[in-house]
């Protein structure tokens, strides 16, 4: 199939996103899983389950991408019933066509609070998520991670009131430029310059 004006090296080949539907589609609702579907010619597959390897019995939700295809998400997997909303932070490489086995950040990263929201840096040089910490400034703060050159995340670090607020800040993203850092704050959307990353970088607190 051919699209006038846009180069074929730009299609795309699959999709992801999350979802409650049933495993077959038609059931009652279930939980939170990651799905995606596969251009087949000009149509789309049905939607496919990411399988066990990502998902589980409980949520796997928020799902951001390095540009090498690794996966970042958050899950509440293994947590006891009254620690269910202990989310934390998951990543899982992808080779050999297929989502191999997720694996737990460590503890540089999650904690025994809630930890998700992610988005990762396409160079996979940073992590930013929302977690919800007494130790934080409001009812959710944006916290950031940098890797230390070997590929291991650094102790992650508040962002600070130029972010954060005695609210809730959360779903941040970094604009494909990397110019601009936006998030939710209480239901609304807001925006400002990403140099507040490479200024946490610098500031080695």
């Amino acid at each position: 199939m051919e699209v006038s004006g846009v180069p074929k090296a730009q299609y795309i080949s699959d999709f992801r996103f999350i979802s409650d539907r049933a495993l077959d589609g038609q059931g009652e609702k279930k939980d939170i899983d990651i799905w995606y579907i596969e251009r087949q010619g000009s149509k789309w597959s049905e939607p496919i389950n990411a399988g066990p390897a990502i998902n589980s019995p409980k949520n796997e939700y928020y799902i951001s991408f390095t540009g090498q295809g690794k996966m970042y998400f958050s899950s509440n997997k293994g947590t006891a019933p009254e620690q269910d909303k202990n989310y934390d932070v998951y990543s899982a490489q992808f080779a050999k066509g297929a989502f191999q086995p997720a694996q737990k950040l460590g503890a540089a990263v999650n904690s025994e609070h809630y930890e998700a929201d992610v988005f990762v840096a396409p160079d996979e040089r940073y992590l930013i998520y929302c977690a919800e910490r007494p130790d934080g400034q409001g009812q959710g703060d944006l916290w950031i991670s940098f890797q230390d050159g070997q590929g291991a995340w650094l102790p992650a670090k508040n962002m600070g009131s130029v972010i954060n607020t005695p609210g809730y800040e959360f779903c941040p993203f970094v604009s494909a430029d990397g110019r601009y850092l936006f998030f939710s704050r209480d239901g609304d959307i807001y925006w400002l310059s990403a140099q507040v990353i490479q200024d946490l970088k610098q500031s080695g607190k």
